[in-house]
């Protein structure tokens, strides 16, 4: 009796399978995001958004196939502003199994991706630097769940009223009072950032502003090393030059 309950159950187990092959609960995995945050604020002369403006296309052709790229701006309403580009960079098809209309289809979806993303560059290059003040850090708030990757192309100096950068002068001993206050008002924890790659673009000595600042790069360094990792991520590149 016991052997025959359990074959009924076995086969009403089996039979609910066939018949619904598709509503199997497994967890679908979160799509990989690069971040590339372009600051348009007024610091920026137009020698240095003529430079950095082949880079960003760089970064942005560069895209991993089968991962989204987002472009945001930095400037005193990064948190409000809408994306200049969201989109998936395509995976062209295998070579050695796709047919010829296929290779063609992923070739044609490519150009386009990389044609886009050069046009959304483009307009945002094209912002007129009328900000006065610089929000880099609710770039932290606005980064998908599934970023692995954020590059930033500004100088680092945040200057909104509560952390200006520009002016208050970065001691060693004050970081943790900063990134705690910093943390509350953003609503950040250890895990805001975890998982996701951090990359600065700085500005050319040559075509930046030659403004002297209370900070150098190398304190800014300090500064933002510890805020990253205290939010969960990791500053893997920091330079003219994105390594």
């Amino acid at each position: 009796m016991k052997f025959a309950l359990f074959v009924l159950a076995t086969v009403v187990i089996v039979s609910v399978a066939y018949l619904h092959p598709g509503q199997q609960d497994f967890p679908a995995m979160p799509i990989p995001a690069t971040v590339l945050s372009i600051d348009v604020t007024a610091f920026f002369t137009p020698q240095q958004r003529a430079a950095w403006r082949p880079v960003a296309k760089s970064i942005a052709a560069a895209s991993k196939p089968g991962t989204e790229l987002h472009v945001l701006a930095i400037s005193d309403h990064t948190l409000d502003s809408g994306s200049f580009f969201h989109r998936l960079m395509p995976v062209e098809p295998d070579r050695g199994n796709a047919s010829i209309e296929d290779l063609i289809g992923g070739k044609t979806e490519l150009i386009k991706f990389r044609q886009d993303s050069e046009r959304a560059l483009d307009s945002l290059f094209a912002i007129p630097g009328n900000s006065a003040m610089t929000d880099v850090f609710s770039v932290f708030d606005r980064l998908p769940k599934s970023t692995t990757e954020l590059i930033l192309m500004t100088d680092a100096l945040n200057s909104t009223t509560d952390c200006d950068l520009e002016h208050m002068a970065l001691k060693r001993d004050a970081y943790n009072g900063i990134i705690q206050a910093l943390a509350s008002k953003h609503r950040w924890s250890n895990a805001t950032l975890r998982g996701v790659s951090v990359k600065f673009v700085l500005p050319s000595v040559e075509a930046g502003n030659k403004t002297k600042f209370v900070n150098d790069r190398r304190t800014l360094r300090e500064f933002y090393d510890l805020l990253i990792r205290t939010i969960g991520g990791s500053l893997d590149s920091w330079g003219t030059q994105l390594n």
